[in-house]
């Protein structure tokens, strides 16, 4: 395998990996950003 080969090779797979990790922790992250915003306590309503 010639170094440019490698190249691309790498390339692709970590552009691969980065994409695939942003689609699937997306939800992750939004929620986690949104969290300090969220009251500190849940109002009972008295459905539980």
């Amino acid at each position: 395998m010639s170094f440019e080969l490698l190249v691309v090779i790498w390339f692709i797979l970590l552009n691969v990996l980065l994409i695939g990790y942003a689609i699937l922790d997306g939800f992750d992250l939004g929620v986690g950003i949104l969290h300090p915003l969220s009251p500190k306590t849940i109002p009972n309503d008295g459905w539980s």
